[in-house]
């Protein structure tokens, strides 16, 4: 715009909508005044503009003149940056950490500056940035002192700046996909104008417990909340096989019969509160549906193995203790042999039988039965006499003599303690308990009374 005026200008624009006008320096040589005027658009516009200006003095109106804009869309972030991962995670394990390296490329021919780089990660894991490493062994920082995000990095036109970052598993993990974002703010200058953007990626990746999957495998089970259970039922059955009776198969465990699902998750579903009530009493309570780790596992496997053996072993030890103290032995005495049969809860009438031994004549005895799990054994004892002090009173002796027509457990009752009973092995061929098969068993005899009383003069009573 031209104009004549001695006094001072001001410069002056009729406001456009979606454009800013800022005049911002004035320049007077020579009788001309020159200003430097900075025009900008808000990005939703999208058509072409006039603007009026006015130069006015004290004294009026100078000039007034008009510029034409037409807007220029601002440039893609993806025509300036792109960002790119670069790993190897697919799978996430206890105590093997993973590296997911941020390419950010900048493919435009303007500087770009990497505000920051930032990652998250579910609350099962741990996410920490560290810097390449200058020498094949330097080892990334610990993720408890590394910063939360990578600090601003300029990049070149047509350079790529790498951003590592350490994904680590926590001790209890929830298994299944988890996913970690990165978030990268980059800063640009187009047409004078700073532009920031901010940038997010994502990577997927599953949590898997280190060897969960060996072990499932390997014993057949589906799943690990049904592994507490199982593994109760094996370490159970294994000692168990070992102790069964000859010749006694137990039927095989079928890790996807209905039953043994059935049996196995009454008893992992039990195992839920017992675990949560043994790390409350170790301090720190926890249950492993809300997440596990390998010491978790660990644990589970051993305590629900320890179950099943105590399971076994307390009633296999009580019932091999009372079977021993039941069994007859060959250094018995008759006494001896008495509180073995009060123990064992029979009658004092037994049957007999004749018998051939290694060598010697045919034997003939008491037949009773051997240990559980000897079914082919048997055990033969001879007749007991049952000697009375002729100096007992007549009440004592009517008790003994009673007794001696009841059960063992009365008759051990009445003679525990006491020296005016005397038992001895009766005369005969067989003079102590003896072991025998059953194939050894030549005859079946009638039952009768194995403590027989002892009269004076050697006679023995009915």
């Amino acid at each position: 715009m031209r104009g004549r005026t001695s006094k001072p200008l001001r410069l002056s624009s009729v406001p456009v909508a979606g454009l800013s006008v800022v005049i911002s320096r004035v320049e007077r040589s020579a009788g001309t005044t020159r200003w430097r005027v900075r025009l900008h658009w808000s990005w939703e516009r999208a058509s072409a503009a006039e603007v009026v200006f006015e130069a006015a003095s004290p004294e009026g109106t100078v000039g007034v003149g008009s510029l034409s804009v037409t807007p220029v869309p601002p440039v893609g972030v993806d025509q300036v940056v792109k960002v790119s991962l670069m790993t190897t995670l697919t799978v996430l394990q206890e105590g093997r950490p993973r590296d997911v390296d941020v390419m950010v490329h900048n493919v435009s021919t303007m500087p770009v500056a990497v505000e920051s780089v930032s990652a998250a990660v579910s609350p099962d894991g741990r996410i920490c940035p560290w810097r390449w490493a200058s020498r094949a062994r330097d080892a990334p920082p610990s993720c408890a002192r590394a910063p939360s995000a990578w600090s601003p990095q300029p990049v070149a036109p047509g350079a790529v700046g790498a951003f590592r970052f350490r994904v680590e598993a926590l001790s209890r993990s929830q298994s299944g996909d988890h996913e970690a974002v990165f978030t990268t703010r980059v800063s640009f200058e187009e047409a004078g104008v700073q532009r920031q953007a901010e940038i997010v990626s994502a990577h997927r990746f599953s949590y898997a417990v280190l060897g969960e999957s060996e072990f499932l495998t390997g014993v057949g089970v589906p799943s690990f909340l049904l592994l507490p259970g199982f593994l109760v039922l094996m370490a159970y059955r294994i000692p168990a096989r070992r102790a069964a009776a000859r010749g006694v198969e137990l039927p095989a465990l079928d890790a996807s019969a209905p039953e043994f699902v059935a049996v196995s998750a009454t008893l992992s579903i039990l195992a839920i509160p017992v675990y949560w009530a043994v790390t409350w009493a170790l301090g720190s309570p926890r249950t492993y549906l809300q997440g596990y780790g390998v010491r978790d596992l660990i644990t589970v496997w051993l305590a629900s193995a320890g179950i099943g053996f105590t399971a076994f072993a307390l009633p296999w030890a009580w019932s091999r203790t009372s079977a021993d103290r039941r069994t007859p032995r060959t250094s018995d005495d008759p006494r001896t042999l008495l509180r073995r049969l009060a123990r064992a809860g029979g009658s004092l009438v037994l049957p007999q039988v004749r018998f051939t031994a290694e060598s010697g004549p045919e034997r003939q005895g008491f037949r009773l039965a051997g240990r559980p799990d000897q079914p082919d054994e048997v055990w033969c004892v001879p007749a007991i006499l049952c000697v009375i002090d002729p100096a007992a009173p007549a009440p004592r002796v009517d008790e003994v003599q009673n007794a001696l027509r009841g059960s063992a457990q009365e008759l051990w009752r009445v003679v525990r303690g006491r020296q005016d009973v005397t038992l001895s092995w009766a005369p005969g061929v067989l003079q102590h308990p003896v072991k025998v098969t059953t194939e050894a068993i030549t005859a079946e005899l009638v039952p009768a009374p194995v403590l027989r009383e002892s009269l004076p003069g050697g006679q023995q009573g009915p």
